[in-house]
């Protein structure tokens, strides 16, 4: 489960930085960082830039945390 969260948190990552023109890295931490995801681990997500952020930063951020908190059919 663990590659398989790293595949989607990437894709979704990549196209939101082109999206929003930010650029922004994602900590990951916990199960999923050690690549122990099981089916009842949560996410914990820590958004990363080198410069301070900026009103896109954090728009791209609640569009990414939106992702994951939608119910999706």
């Amino acid at each position: 489960l663990s590659q398989t969260t790293d595949t989607i948190v990437l894709k979704l990552l990549q196209l939101l930085k082109e999206k929003f023109k930010v650029d922004v890295t994602i900590l990951s931490l916990g199960k999923w960082a050690a690549g122990e995801m099981g089916l009842t681990s949560d996410l914990d997500f820590i958004f990363l830039t080198e410069a301070e952020p900026q009103s896109a930063h954090f728009k791209m951020a609640r569009r990414f945390i939106h992702f994951f908190s939608s119910p999706h059919s």
